[in-house]
Formats: C-alpha cells, sequence, structure tokens
C-alpha cells in the first residue's frame, strides 16, 4: 500500500504562539545548540558555551562539534575526541577522551552519552564504552533514549539501536537529521522530511525544504519544528502538513532544540534565540549525577583508606628502622 503524502501548505494556522524571550550571540560558527531546565548551551567552531538567560555561566575554548543534554547534564564535544559532561545541579565536570571516529554527534541520556561519526558508541558518565556498533557517516544527532535512531548520511539509512546492535533500518536518501515521540519518528533530508512509525513504514513526506539540519517534536507529539536551513527559517507544522508557524530569518539556521516550552535556534553568524512556547510547561525530568553509584563510590573510599593504611605502615616501619 503506497504511503500517503502529506503537503506543507503555506498559509499558516493562528492556534499556535510563540515569542522570543532571549537572543545571545557566540564566537565562531554555531554546530550544535541544546536545551534543559531553562538553560541553553551551545557549540560552535570557536568554542562551547552554557547560558542562564543572557548570564554566561560556562565557557570552552577550542572547536567543539555537538552539545545535548538531559535534566541536569550537558554535554560538549570537541573535534579532537575529548567530551566534557557537567551536572549544573551539582557543579560536577567530568572528562574523557574517545576515538576521533564517534565525536560528531551526541545524545544524552539519564544512563550515559551516545557519540556517533563513522561508529557509534556509548559511555557512561565516567567514560567507560559500553557498547559500539559500526555505522559510515553519522553527522545529525542520534534521536531518543534507547533504543537510538540515528541517521546514517553516508549509508543512506535510518537505523535503530539497540545495545550495540542494529536491530531495523530503512533506506531514506541522506538523511541528516532525525526526531521521535510516541509512535512517530521523523527524518530530514536535504529537501523533505519523512516520517515512519517505529517499525520504520512510512507514513508521509513533508516536501519544500532545504537541507534540513535539526527536528523536534513538541512534547505532546502535535507538532514537529523543522530546522530549514538554506531557506533561512523555522516551520512548525502538525503531522497532517499544515503550516502552524514559520518563523524567518537572514542567515542559515544551522541547529535547534525543543523541551517543554522552551524553543532554542542556532543561525549561521553566531546568533542565539530563545523562544518560548505558550501553553506548554518547562520539561520536568528526574535529577541525575554525574558521580559513580554509592556501592562504587564506598569502594572508592575504602580503597583510599587502604591505601592510606599500608603507606602509614610502610613509612612507621622504614622510621624504626633508621
Amino acid at each position: 500500500m503506497r504511503s500517503p503524502i502529506l503537503l506543507v501548505f503555506a498559509i499558516p494556522l493562528l492556534a499556535f504562539s510563540i515569542r522570543p524571550l532571549v537572543t545571545v550571540h557566540v564566537n565562531g560558527t554555531i554546530n550544535s545548540v541544546s536545551t534543559s531546565m531553562g538553560l541553553v548551551s551551545v557549540t560552535s567552531d570557536r568554542g562551547a558555551y552554557l547560558f542562564n538567560g543572557t548570564k554566561l555561566l560556562m565557557e570552552l575554548k577550542g572547536e567543539y562539534i555537538s552539545t545535548s543534554s538531559y535534566s541536569n547534564i550537558f554535554a560538549f564535544v570537541r573535534a579532537d575526541g575529548k567530551t566534557i559532561l557537567y551536572d549544573v545541579v551539582h557543579k560536577v565536570k567530568v572528562a574523557f577522551r574517545t576515538p576521533k571516529d564517534v565525536a560528531f554527534a551526541s545524545r544524552v541520556t539519564q544512563k550515559g552519552i551516545l557519540l556517533c561519526w563513522n561508529l557509534c558508541a556509548f559511555y557512561d558518565f565516567q567514560g567507560k564504552e559500553m557498547w559500539k556498533v559500526g555505522v559510515k557517516e553519522v553527522i545529525g544527532k542520534p534521536a531518543g533514549t534507547g533504543p537510538f535512531y540515528v541517521p546514517d548520511a553516508l549509508a543512506n539509512q535510518i537505523y535503530i539501536i539497540s545495545n550495540g546492535k542494529i536491530m531495523l533500518n530503512n533506506t531514506v536518501n541522506f538523511p541528516l537529521s532525525v526526531a521521535t515521540c510516541d509512535d512517530t519518528i521523523a527524518v530530514g533530508t536535504w529537501s523533505k522530511v519523512y516520517l515512519f512509525d517505529k517499525s520504520l513504514n512510512k507514513l508521509g513526506t513533508l516536501y519544500g525544504f532545504k537541507r534540513v539540519r535539526a527536528l523536534a517534536f513538541s512534547p505532546d507529539c502535535k507538532y514537529l519544528a523543522i530546522a530549514d536551513s538554506l531557506n533561512n527559517r523555522i516551520v512548525i507544522t502538525n503531522l497532517q502538513g499544515n503550516v502552524i508557524k514559520e518563523i524567518k530569518f537572514k542567515v542559515p539556521v544551522n541547529a535547534m532544540d525543543w523541551k517543554g516550552n522552551t524553543i532554542v535556534v542556532g543561525l549561521d553568524n553566531g546568533k542565539v534565540i530563545v523562544y518560548k512556547v505558550i501553553g506548554y510547561e518547562p520539561l520536568q525530568e528526574k535529577i541525575i549525577s554525574l558521580s559513580p553509584p554509592s556501592s562504587m563510590a564506598l569502594f572508592y573510599v575504602l580503597t583510599a583508606l587502604v591505601l592510606v593504611t599500608v603507606i602509614a605502615v610502610v613509612g612507621i616501619g622504614l622510621a624504626r628502622s633508621e
């Protein structure tokens, strides 16, 4: 049975309200943005940044490719393979290095972080690799928290990956972005957005775009925000393809994220705009921690005490022998 075709109509509907809250600028060309707990993270070819409104909370130097967040954990991925995780609640920072062939796209979950490029690998919050799977070239952020939905641009595939295994896949011509909500998966390409169900059966197609750099569903899964990069706009549609809202800019849209009642947009000129979506509540997620589980922490404490005791005993013995 042929899948239905969904057309994006040019006349916006008036039932959707969104207003700008904050605008900030960062150095360089923006690669990625993320939002959680009212904060905004940004990466560019000159650095990484974390904002609370217009207040800069953290700045990192270097070429940073990707940022993502889950609840109170923000990730910043550098081009040389260094990944920095920051817990904004407990003020804890963890840094670790990964092979360069995973340092491009990121997805933070409550258990760790998925990193992808020529490989996809999942790491815990201490940087321990839990699993990995071979891919060809992933340049768009994965979606989901496990299973993961991964767009492989070079292989022309969309994958569903769970615990290091590709469970399902389907052919999509040069997938650049992916988003998922309930039973719907959206995949963005150079000129189209495809909708699939959770078994990767095609539900429909949206047309009229030029390089879909990012996708994000509304919290209730009724709307889809589309970063139509080279048309210099964000388009918000319903799942029938009707345009609910269109926001135009003077330069390309490089990145976008939507969580709760917050949409953040990163533009090619270094401008970051935060919008409030009327009718939605701020995202509420369980607070997590970068620290090892309590049992492991206790183990580390006991190990340290044993070492201190051994050193003391050896020291006393040496003193007596003199």
